[in-house]
């Protein structure tokens, strides 16, 4: 009897006891389905208490607790729970435990544990689509974390505490103040949140100084209105801080439970009592996380109302009056929507900014960007690392200016807790600065070279130029070089060619200085002696083997688009039936017609035929073999008639053929192309036969002032002269010595008095004194003449006797109007 009663009375206690942990199981589902987490877990701790020894309920009351703590964001706690599970073989009913395993190892950067559980979890769910992309973006991600991109983010510490932080919003369009969700202490709510086992949630705002600084955050409202005993958050300001919209969780001020959006104004002085906002029929359905547009009048929300693709889903909805209701919501679509869970919209023009846990992302949520346009929107593409990482990245909020902004964050920053809390994060994205610099230096004696002019144009329309400075140094800043721009560079100085580069900021993410250093050929000077371009006895046709040697001139005249040239064509000595003369001219129009062929304009070249006047001069030793006879030539040799007669006659037609050549000179370099419809000099005035009297008889012209005005070539510049025998000093006018100075001719220290020698504008001053390198009259040189700046002279320049001196005797012949020296 004793033995039945004590089997009656064990078998009562184990059915109480079943009976009682059923109960508590009951009570702890339901705060579970109310999403009161850190509640549910405590609850099922107690049921687990009173399961007994079946393991079937107590397994599932085990995996209730794992969720419980993933879901509150105990991910240590959790993982825990998830490892007993997998021992008891809990997988095989409940294959999910190895999902969530894997989202707990993602969150915390262990992707190659995530992996392994992904991998385990695929092979009892082969066919889930979320799972498969998660595990290709963990294979991803150690890429992803080894390429960040160029934004920059920092905790903001005065911003955050210990507790959840989260949802930063400017207030107004100062942007100097701050609003943020928090859970810190000081909040209204004294209680704990049974979700997260934080305080509620209530709205802190801060102010930065004139340092930068943001002050510690107070509470925005302290009268209960905005900030209550339940959960406001993610508050979304427009009308300059004046109205609010935030998600308010709580059944006090409507039947339902849940998260809803409501909206306060404020009248300067206080809140005003928050108005529900009606976007759903769906009494089940929360509506989340609002952004609205400035005119208040386009709401993007969350919610996972009935037509979501996902957990949670954004929606749109429209009003005309922006006081009014707001139309039936529409989904942004599966472009933008997925199957797992996105929130925070932030539109900012035509790009839509939001965080998701269903696209392909690092873990937990990732901040995501998607451009509008005609069809919908753009595939969302993810930020990337740092605005990411392996934890929940949400909540972003840009700057109207520039790339810059604040977002929320739970990603591990080295506290000493069981649990990531959500902290305020900045990000900006550095502007990518380029410059472009070098030196310039002289070819042949490697010197720096000053007021080398160097012109930069760009793939963006830029166009700018520098000079040189004393040490040949040149740069252009990052605000004229911009990213994905390719520029063409020049560099010119009077007497040097041309020289060109090209450098280009296309395809580079990172600032960069670029350094391109130039080094610039000596124009030619005196006479230059074409390569191999020889006429058999008596022609005068350009062979085509010998056009190769006119390219290297080409290549100077395109390089080079200012400069005048002369060319000279000479034959040798023996008698031909047309005469040397004619032949001359002819070869020079064969070199003339080639080049005006390959583009040269007409007016840049000066040909003339010299016969046989000109023998060739040699100013070094030379040797030329030709057929195995080499004719070897000491420096100073001329091969005139009666030089060749003296030379072995196996050697004679070697010189002769020397003789007949083609050479160039620089005249000038300040050719201007003449303007569209204007006459273009014709061959026939361009190649004509030289004389001696050629270099000694310069036509000039008379002035309005009735004086004669002689061309004059000044650093390589077009100019005209009036003689003054009587004049103390030479003169130039204000006017053309700025031209020179504009144009690199001259530079500072052309000038005696350098720097003084200028305004503050940095115009020429009157009586300054310049040295003028070189002038050219005719054939003739002169060097360093001094002139002075004068304001108001009756021709462009003014030159006296002394200047001329080295001209030795001339005379201005007025009735032919030409300057003839003796």
């Amino acid at each position: 009897m004793k033995l039945l009663r004590y089997s009656f009375f064990a078998f009562f206690l184990c059915i109480t006891t079943v009976s009682f942990a059923q109960k508590r199981l009951e009570k702890a589902d339901k705060a579970f389905e109310l999403q009161q987490y850190n509640y549910a877990a405590t609850l099922y701790q107690r049921a687990f208490a009173r399961a007994g020894k079946n393991e079937a309920l107590k397994n599932r009351i085990i995996y209730q607790i794992a969720e419980s703590y993933r879901l509150s964001g105990q991910y240590r706690k959790a993982t825990q729970q998830y490892r007993k599970l997998i021992r008891a073989r809990y997988f095989e009913t409940e294959p999910k435990l190895y999902l969530h395993l894997a989202e707990i190892h993602r969150f915390n950067g262990e992707y190659e544990e995530a992996i392994v559980f992904l991998e385990s979890y695929l092979e009892l769910v082969p066919d889930d689509e979320n799972a498969q992309r998660m595990l290709e973006t963990s294979r991803m991600a150690e890429e992803w974390m080894k390429n960040p991109t160029r934004y920059e983010v920092e905790s903001v510490r005065r911003l955050n505490s210990r507790a959840n932080d989260w949802a930063p919003r400017f207030l107004d369009k100062t942007e100097q103040t701050l609003v943020i969700t928090s859970s810190r202490e000081g909040a209204t709510g004294k209680k704990i949140d049974d979700w997260t086992g934080q305080r509620f949630t209530d709205f802190f705002v801060s102010s930065r100084d004139q340092k930068g600084d943001w002050s510690t955050p107070v509470l925005l409202d302290k009268t209960g209105v905005l900030n209550t005993h339940a959960n406001e958050a993610d508050a979304f300001f427009i009308n300059d801080g004046y109205t609010v919209f935030f998600t308010y969780c709580a059944s006090q001020r409507r039947k339902q439970s849940g998260c809803l959006i409501f909206t306060s104004n404020f009248n300067g002085e206080k809140w005003s009592e928050p108005e529900y906002v009606h976007l759903s029929n769906d009494t089940t359905a929360d509506c989340v996380h609002p952004w609205v547009s400035a005119d208040g009048r386009t709401i993007i929300f969350t919610s996972n109302m009935e037509g979501s693709y996902g957990d949670l889903d954004l929606w749109m909805a429209t009003r005309d009056n922006p006081n009014g209701e707001f139309g039936t919501p529409q989904n942004l679509g599966s472009t933008i929507n997925s199957s797992g869970k996105e929130g925070w919209a932030f539109l900012r023009d035509s790009l839509l900014y939001f965080a998701s846990t269903g696209h392909a992302g690092l873990g937990g949520f990732d901040i995501f960007v998607s451009t509008k346009t005609d069809d919908g929107w753009s595939e969302p593409e993810n930020m990337g690392v740092p605005i990411n990482s392996s934890a929940d990245d949400f909540g972003i909020v840009f700057a109207s200016e520039g790339h810059r902004g604040f977002f929320s964050s739970n990603r591990n920053t080295g506290r000493p807790q069981n649990r990531f809390d959500d902290d305020i994060w900045s990000f900006v994205l550095p502007s990518i600065n380029f410059t472009i610099s070098g030196v310039v230096r002289d070819d042949e004696t490697m010197q720096l070279v000053p007021q080398a002019l160097v012109q930069i144009v760009g793939s963006d329309g830029l166009s700018v130029q520098v000079f040189t400075n004393n040490r040949g140094f040149f740069r252009f800043d990052e605000t004229q070089i911009k990213q994905n721009v390719t520029y063409k560079i020049w560099v010119t100085k009077p007497g040097y060619m041309e020289a060109e580069a090209t450098e280009t900021t296309v395809g580079l993410n990172n600032g960069k200085d670029i350094v391109r250093d130039f080094r610039i050929v000596p124009l030619p000077k005196g006479v230059v002696v074409l390569p191999d371009i020889l006429y058999a006895v008596g022609r005068w046709d350009l062979q085509e083997q010998y056009q190769d040697s006119l390219m290297g001139l080409i290549e100077l005249m395109e390089r080079n688009p200012r400069l005048v040239i002369e060319l000279a064509s000479h034959t040798d000595s023996r008698p031909i039936a047309m005469g040397n003369d004619s032949l001359s001219q002819l070869r020079a129009q064969s070199v003339v017609d080639y080049m005006i062929s390959r583009g040269i304009h007409p007016n840049r070249l000066v040909a003339k035929g010299y016969g046989s006047r000109a023998p060739r001069v040699f100013l070094t030793d030379f040797s030329k073999t030709i057929d195995g006879v080499t004719l070897e030539l000491p420096a100073g040799s001329i091969l005139t008639d009666d030089f060749i007669q003296n030379l072995p006659r196996n050697q004679q037609e070697i010189a002769h053929q020397l003789n007949r050549r083609t050479e160039f000179s620089i005249l000038r370099e300040d050719f201007i192309p003449p303007a569209e419809g204007s006459t273009t000099t014709s061959l026939e005035s361009l190649v004509r036969l030289a004389t001696v009297e050629d270099d000694k008889r310069i036509p000039f012209r008379i002035n309005p002032n009735g004086l004669p005005e002689i061309p004059v070539v000044v650093n390589g510049t077009s100019f005209t002269f009036v003689y003054d025998e009587k004049a103390k000093q030479n003169l130039i006018g204000t006017e053309d010595a700025m031209r020179l100075l504009r144009t690199g001719k001259i530079n500072r220290n052309d000038f005696r008095d350098g720097e003084k020698s200028f305004d503050e504008d940095g115009d020429i001053v009157k009586n300054a004194v310049i040295t003028l390198r070189e002038l050219r009259i005719g054939k003739t040189i002169l060097h360093n003449i001094s002139v002075t700046v004068a304001p108001e002279l009756s021709a462009p320049l003014i030159l006296n006797a002394e200047a001329l001196k080295p001209l030795g005797e001339f005379t201005i012949n007025r009735t032919e109007r030409v300057f003839e020296l003796k």
